[in-house]
């Protein structure tokens, strides 16, 4: 055989072995991610719950269309995403991509915008300038997800505020962080639509009511059932159906027969999140005494015993820090009416919580009222991990004590605000043992267990540290952690509580896939500045003086061998 024909016949193996090839792995989809921080993997807990999809869900993306740079990079990685999805989900995972306004006229983009505000999706117009000049248009950033006769709605902006040019990247980088759990979740919630896990709120005993908590209730829907119940002295009230318990600010004793359920519920696996206050403070009397203060007294609702044994103690005292919210003050008169100032509030911390533990990682500002510190006790087989601390400048207040309105006024010096890093919540884990150990013990139907399993706890100094501001005028909630009076939003007071309650029912991937971190690898804009023109030309010549060389060099080997 010729050598025309053996080049030939390996030509045409070599093109059908690409051609076979590009078939393959056109159907194919795999991707190895080499960053450090795992930006292009998927977490264990989300590819276990798409591999186990029932049914196909279908994913409808609003964000289609020309849109400046940062926006279309929120654009490719949601498209990335939804890929990895379908990868893992198969045909369970549909998807695509619509821009709702294109090719409408106005009547029918006025119909559209009401039928997306319905589903509680709002667009917003963005200006901005691209090769043709200056464009304005309504950018969608949501999306929506239909599932088993339900549908669920997933923002991928999630960080709108200003979009002011020196935030707007970190805006996006953000909101790209958060597209796993923002899916993800929104997923879970439809995929447990008709069997949620439940969640229990101890009514009875002066608990806050619904309205002042609702709006965490309302968050927390989105994930669980949640069901009040009254504790008395049914000691069947609790059992392993709920996941976790929520006791939020009780006013009055517990009895025996009832910390008995508590307790039991614990011993038999149960979790419970403890938002308790150890010092009554009566504000409205702070406003109107004549005197301008009132009196901080302790209290006792009966379950420090409980709280002992598992391996803490709430201390009836309370914490000043110089990190504090403000509060409203009348400082003087205008004409007839009073001057109101915005004046630092010791008895108000505000806690910035470090990312030592998920439960605290990147949750935001925590506004509390005047909260409590924690002393941990030494009981065998606990591990107590402190979650949230006062500031560098803080001090503590032994009741009784006076609370009054002049403190606005005084100035955290470090020798007055001497006692630092107050522990103010704290997570237990471990076997505790039963409080009613050794005691008489309450009739029950139930058999005793001394020593329980392996369950966990949370416990905060602060029952307030869940309350949302009520306005009685639109008979509607506030968000939590907003601060009508001041304009102030503390977003940590919910990202903690829904975290504390996620990690006690054991949903904590909730928390790993929101806490999930990118790097952002922007450039130098000095350098780019100074040395952009350089590296422009390098890319542009570069390539041309790599392909004739590569051309003379193959020129000249050939000569060499052919000549």
């Amino acid at each position: 055989m010729s050598r025309k024909r053996k080049d030939i016949g390996w030509l045409l193996i070599a093109l059908l072995v690409l051609v076979f090839a590009n078939a393959v792995f056109s159907r194919l989809f795999f991707r190895v991610d080499f960053t450090s921080e795992g930006r292009y993997s998927l977490s264990d807990s989300t590819i276990s719950m798409l591999r186990n999809m029932e049914e196909p869900a279908i994913i409808t993306v609003y964000l289609e269309g020309s849109f400046p740079p940062g926006f279309k990079r929120l654009q490719i990685a949601t498209r990335e995403l939804l890929e990895e999805f379908r990868y893992q989900a198969g045909n369970n995972i549909q998807y695509r991509f619509v821009d709702p306004f294109s090719g409408k006229d106005p009547e029918e983009q006025a119909l559209m915008q009401q039928e997306l505000v319905e589903k509680g999706i709002q667009p917003f117009s963005l200006t901005f300038a691209d090769e043709t000049g200056r464009q304005e248009r309504s950018i969608i950033p949501a999306a929506t997800i239909s599932y088993r006769g339900h549908e669920a709605k997933v923002d991928l902006l999630e960080e709108l505020a200003g979009l002011d040019p020196s935030l707007a990247d970190q805006a996006l980088n953000t909101s790209i962080e958060r597209l796993e759990f923002g899916f993800a979740s929104a997923l879970y919630k439809l995929h447990t639509f008709e069997n949620r896990p439940k969640i229990a709120f101890s009514f009875g005993h002066g608990e806050l009511p619904q309205g002042l908590i609702a709006d965490f209730l309302i968050s927390l829907k989105d994930y669980y059932t949640v069901e009040g119940i009254v504790l008395n002295n049914q000691l069947n009230a609790l059992n392993k159906s709920y996941s976790c318990l929520v006791i939020a600010k009780p006013d009055s004793l517990f009895k025996d027969a009832e910390k008995f359920v508590i307790d039991q519920y614990v011993m038999r696996g149960g979790r419970v999140l403890w938002l308790l206050d150890q010092v009554n403070v009566d504000l409205d009397s702070l406003r109107t005494s004549p005197k301008g203060y009132t009196i901080a007294l302790p209290k006792d609702v009966g379950l420090n015993d409980l709280l002992f044994k598992y391996g803490v103690r709430i201390n009836y005292n309370l914490i000043q820090d110089a990190s504090c919210a403000p509060i409203p003050v009348v400082t003087g008169m205008v004409g007839d009416r009073p001057k109101e100032e915005l004046l630092p509030w010791f008895f108000y911390p505000v806690v910035l919580p470090d990312d030592r533990h998920m439960l605290t990682s990147r949750v935001g500002p925590i506004r509390f009222e005047f909260p409590s510190s924690l002393d941990t006790v030494k009981v065998q087989g606990i591990e107590k991990t402190i979650l949230l601390n006062s500031g560098p400048v803080s001090r503590s207040l032994m009741t009784p004590a006076r609370v009054g309105l002049q403190s606005v006024t005084e100035k955290a010096s470090p020798e007055r605000f001497n006692s630092p890093n107050q522990p103010m919540a704290v997570l237990l884990e471990g076997k505790f043992e039963s409080a009613f150990k050794g005691r008489l013990l309450p009739t029950s139907d139930y058999p005793f267990v001394e020593r329980g399993q392996s369950s966990k706890m949370i416990v905060v100094g602060d029952g307030d540290v869940i309350k949302n501001r009520f306005n009685s005028r639109q008979q509607r909630p506030f968000k939590l952690g907003e601060d009508p009076a001041s304009g102030f939003f503390f977003e940590g007071n919910k990202n903690f509580l829904m975290n504390a309650v996620h990690y006690l029912a054991n949903d904590a991937w909730f928390i790993a896939i929101r806490n999930k971190r990118f790097q952002m690898r922007n450039l130098d804009p000095l350098k780019v500045e100074s040395n952009g023109k350089f590296w422009q030309m390098v890319q542009i010549i570069f390539p041309v003086i790599y392909i004739l060389v590569l051309w003379f060099g193959v020129q000249w080997i050939q000569k060499r061998n052919y000549a």
